[in-house]
């Protein structure tokens, strides 16, 4: 907190208010009065001091409300008014030097300290205006203090030159009351800082949960992809080894009509595996992320295996298309609506079949598939794996599986997953 330059520019800013009232009771007595070189001494630390101490107030100011990030054009206004003041506090060091202090001194600080005060009052209301916060209250009333201490002090000595009481105490009082107020905007700014860095660490930890959340759900699609391609790969090229023995056997046995039968089942075989593992790629490949791409291959897929059986597919989706979807969402959807579509020809006896998906009341994502065959619900659930896989593929999107009777005796298959749409 204390290498913050605002503090550093407070200090120097007090400093100053100190020589400038210690130059002033000399009047009366005290300070330099009782010093050798009081009288040299005293002009060059009147007009001059209090000037930079208003020009450090300035900077202080600035860096104390952030403004220099916050608002640079701002910044740069407020910087000119600080080189007139530094300017003028310059100029009256040479004047004092050049033709001591005089009248002339006297018009060019009054014009200053009007031009001071103006510009004081544009800095806070402009201020006010860009943006309304506590911390900007604290200024505003330290600012006001001390330029209303100025002005009753000026005045009064304008009206009675002779009167040292306005300068000795009435300015002092409002300075002190300057600094109460800062002390207080400091004490609030400090608990701020302390809680935006907590809210800070807090997003921070939030962020890494998340990230290892994240990774933790990578690492666990890796090892599904791995085990799917592992039990499948394997599966067909256990199948292939043992048709290409069976086809061994039939030409050494010279039967070439069963070598040629076995020699279509190994090219299906190979067909139907490089067309399951570039799904697999398709799924997890970056790019396809958009609820339209998946719902595109899900009714290409559907139409063509089905029409081909002389059975009527139709989509209708209530999903917007850009709505962006996760690896697990595409991989885990699409497996369900194979499965269910495989089902569906092994089981149903149907003559059509529709896919709706919607989102419900609560936001969820809600995929059904309908057919109207026979109903043979049991067939499923007496087979096992179909039905074992549908839900393990539900499980993984941490939604629900119901399957369902409709009123055409047929069975509608519904899925249930929380969304959040991003």
């Amino acid at each position: 907190m204390l290498k913050r330059i605002e503090y550093g520019y407070y200090v120097i800013y007090l400093f100053l208010l100190i020589i400038y009232n210690h130059a002033m009771w000399s009047d009366v007595g005290i300070g330099l009065e009782q010093t050798m070189l009081s009288k040299e001494l005293e002009p060059f630390l009147d007009k001059p001091i209090i000037m930079i101490s208003f020009f450090m107030y300035f900077r202080f100011a600035r860096h104390f409300l952030e403004i220099p990030a916050r608002f640079p054009s701002f910044n740069k206004k407020i910087k000119q008014i600080e080189y007139v003041l530094l300017g003028y506090a310059l100029l009256e060091l040479i004047l004092l030097c050049i033709i001591g202090d005089g009248v002339a001194n006297e018009w060019i600080f009054h014009l200053v300290s009007a031009f001071n005060f103006i510009a004081s009052v544009w800095c806070v209301t402009s201020f006010m205006k860009k943006q309304k916060t506590p911390l900007n209250y604290f200024i505003l009333v330290g600012v006001a203090s001390i330029m209303i201490g100025a002005i009753i002090s000026l005045v009064l000595i304008v009206f009675n030159p002779n009167l040292s009481f306005p300068v000795i105490v009435i300015f002092p009082c409002f300075v002190l009351f300057e600094i109460i107020v800062f002390t207080t905007g400091l004490a609030y700014k400090s608990r701020r800082i302390e809680r935006e860095k907590f809210n800070a660490q807090q997003e921070l930890l939030v962020e890494l949960e998340n990230k290892q959340f994240l990774q933790k759900n990578i690492q666990d699609l890796r090892n599904k992809i791995a085990c799917d391609l592992h039990d499948d790969l394997g599966s067909t090229l256990g199948s292939i080894g043992i048709y290409a023995e069976a086809g061994r056997k039939s030409i050494d046995a010279g039967s070439n009509g069963n070598a040629v039968e076995v020699l279509k089942r190994i090219s299906g075989l190979a067909v139907d595996s490089l067309k399951n593992l570039r799904e697999m790629v398709w799924i997890i490949s970056p790019g396809n992320e958009r609820w339209k791409d998946l719902n595109d291959r899900m009714e290409n897929y559907g139409k063509n295996i089905l029409n081909a059986q002389s059975i009527s597919f139709k989509t209708e989706s209530m999903i917007e298309e850009d709505i962006n979807l996760t690896v697990i969402q595409r991989r885990n959807l699409y497996l369900i609506f194979k499965e269910c579509i495989h089902n569906i020809l092994k089981h149903s006896n149907a003559k059509n079949v529709s896919m709706k998906t919607a989102f419900n009341s609560v936001g969820n994502f809600v995929f059904s598939i309908e057919d109207d065959g026979t109903g043979q619900m049991g067939k499923i659930q007496s087979n096992g794996h179909g039905l074992k896989s549908l839900l393990i593929r539900s499980t993984e999107l941490n939604g629900s599986l119901r399957m369902e009777n409709n009123r055409d005796s047929g069975i509608v298959i519904i899925v249930e997953f929380p969304f959040k749409i991003s």
